[in-house]
């Protein structure tokens, strides 16, 4: 059986029926690529936007006394000592403390140590260390 009744009663033999529709569809594939082409660019749009949100957010993100021990890991009454010897970053407002996170990571990567490869390197340059 290789032929199909097609609308108001023509037949076509159904390889002639599927050319005819792969024919229309590769004639589409320009269109249909300008219109996933500009999904994507929105979609892009709308990252860009929402990385440079979240990296603003994160960058003004205040954090309490706990909050910022947790990120740290440390106790709180450890983060009480550490602000009443001025070792960490700290906003004080009446009686409360905030922390922003942007500085108290700041802060932690200071601390960094170098390493021996970057002490050698330092040396053989003629820099202080």
């Amino acid at each position: 059986m290789d032929l199909i009744e097609v609308g108001f009663g023509y037949r076509k033999s159904i390889k002639n029926y599927i050319s005819a529709m792969e024919l229309k569809k590769l004639e589409q594939i320009p269109e249909i690529l300008v219109k996933i082409l500009a999904k994507v660019e929105r979609i892009e749009m709308m990252l860009e936007i929402l990385l440079r949100d979240t990296s603003v957010a994160q960058e003004e993100e205040l954090l309490t006394v706990s909050e910022a021990g947790q990120l740290l890991n440390l106790a709180v009454s450890t983060m009480y000592s550490k602000v009443s010897r001025n070792e960490i970053p700290v906003c004080k407002r009446g009686n409360r403390l905030y922390f922003n996170k942007a500085d108290v990571l700041g802060w932690v990567r200071s601390g960094r140590m170098k390493t021996v490869e970057e002490i050698s390197r330092e040396v053989g340059e003629g820099r202080s260390i």
